[in-house]
């Protein structure tokens, strides 16, 4: 059995730019990272035009464990019996250098010159 298609459990871990705490989890082989807060179908219906994906949290196994199932057309038309949630989106005042001066990334360096005899 190949291992590429692998849907696993979720579990609530930090996010490694935000140190949120997200549902992380494999659906179909896809890392997913999704905001754990259950959505209501207007913010579902935000979310898709954000650009974002939604996923029902389906609770399977003996003990329960969620997993994360992404819904497609047919999930998004039938009645919801399971919670949704969307995907994880970092804001960007969170990771980047919001507010202070700007920083120089250019690195200035000496060009040194050939010796005449290279050490190797």
């Amino acid at each position: 059995m190949s291992g590429h298609l692998i849907s696993t459990a979720a579990a609530l871990v930090g996010c490694r730019r935000c140190a949120r705490t997200v549902l992380e989890g494999y659906d179909g082989g896809q890392l997913i990272r999704a905001d754990p807060a259950p959505l209501a179908p207007e913010d579902e219906l935000l979310a898709l035009l954000g650009g974002r994906h939604t996923y029902d949290l389906h609770l399977m196994g003996l003990p329960r464990r969620p997993y994360l199932i992404w819904r497609c057309t047919f999930r998004l038309r039938a009645p919801r019996r399971h919670q949704v949630v969307a995907t994880h989106e970092c804001t960007p005042t969170q990771h980047l250098n919001a507010g202070g001066p700007p920083i120089n990334l250019i690195a200035s360096y000496r060009k040194q010159p050939l010796p005449e005899k290279p050490p190797f």
